[in-house]
């Protein structure tokens, strides 16, 4: 899986799917109502049982 690039954050649009960090597991980057702005949310999942 690629890293989400600099580029590619900021190209971020209102309608498009949540990204995948890529190099991070559970964090992807949620897209905002405007256009080039998002917010960074991470999954946490425990590996205890």
């Amino acid at each position: 899986m690629a890293t989400l690039t600099d580029t590619n954050a900021r190209q971020i649009k209102p309608d498009d799917t949540p990204f995948p960090h890529g190099g991070i597991t559970g964090l992807t980057l949620h897209p905002s109502t405007s256009k080039g702005h998002g917010k960074w949310v991470l999954r946490f999942i425990s590996v205890v049982m």
